[in-house]
C-alpha cells in the first residue's frame, strides 16, 4: 500500500501493518491512499511504528515511572519519537486521524513524559498558552495551589 502525504511524498507501507489503522484496513494492498492530514516526515514514522509495533509491541507501566522514555518504551520507540513537542503534536493528530489506537497510546505516553518536570512557564511555551492572570491572579493561584509548584 502506497500513502501518499499532502506534501505529495509518498510511503510504502505493507498490507499487514496497514491493519494497525483502522481508516486503512478497508483499502486493498496495491491501493494508493491520499493522506491530506499528514506529512511524509510523520507518515515515515508511522511506518516506522507498524514495523517495530509487529516486531515487539510496546508495553507501557501505568502510571508512568520516572525513567528515560527508552526505558519505558523501548529504544526503537523511543528513537523514532525523539522529536520536538511540536512534531509530537502533529504525530499524534496523525494517529488519531488514521484510527491507530496503539500508536496514539504511545504519543500519550511520550507526551505525558515530555511534560513531566516541566515548571508551569515550560508548560505555557509548551501548549503555546498565553498568560493572561495579571500579578495579583497569578500569585493568589500559586498560594491557593502550593502543592502543584
Amino acid at each position: 500500500m502506497i500513502l501518499e502525504a499532502r506534501d505529495e511524498q509518498t510511503c510504502e507501507l505493507p498490507y499487514e501493518h496497514a491493519k494497525l489503522s483502522r481508516l486503512l484496513e478497508d483499502f486493498e494492498d496495491d491501493d494508493t491512499v491520499p493522506l491530506p492530514n499528514a506529512t511524509g516526515t510523520q507518515l515515515n514514522v508511522v511506518a516506522r511504528f507498524c514495523a517495530a509495533f509487529q516486531e515487539a509491541p510496546p508495553k507501557l507501566p501505568r502510571p508512568l515511572p520516572d525513567e528515560p522514555f527508552a526505558d519505558i518504551a523501548g529504544d526503537a520507540y523511543a528513537d523514532m519519537l525523539d522529536l520536538e513537542a511540536a512534531e509530537l503534536f502533529g504525530l499524534l493528530d496523525v494517529s488519531k486521524y488514521l484510527v491507530m489506537p496503539d500508536l496514539t497510546e504511545l504519543m500519550h505516553a511520550k507526551l505525558a513524559h515530555h511534560m513531566k518536570g516541566k515548571s508551569v512557564e515550560e508548560l505555557r511555551a509548551m501548549f503555546e498558552v498565553k498568560n493572561d492572570f495579571t500579578a495579583e491572579e497569578e500569585a493568589d493561584v500559586r498560594e491557593k495551589y502550593k502543592c502543584f509548584d
